[in-house]
């Protein structure tokens, strides 16, 4: 089986991330392949860090780094 990894970079995304979780859950769900998605926090000042973290514990597929 083929994999892909796409890293997303955020800064002071915390609006964002609620809705991005969603559409990449519905977008990589599809795919017929392995997907790793590697959200990178680059030092937010607001809770991006936060929700992140609390998303890898759910879904095998995120591997969050924070810069």
């Amino acid at each position: 089986m083929s994999h892909a990894s796409r890293g997303v970079p955020m800064y002071n995304e915390e609006a964002v991330v609620p809705i991005l979780r969603g559409e990449l859950e519905r977008f990589i769900t599809g795919l017929p392949c392995e997907v790793e998605v590697v959200p990178v926090n680059d030092r937010s000042s607001d809770r991006t860090l936060e929700q992140i973290a609390d998303w890898a514990p759910e879904d095998s597929r995120i591997k969050v780094v924070h810069l």
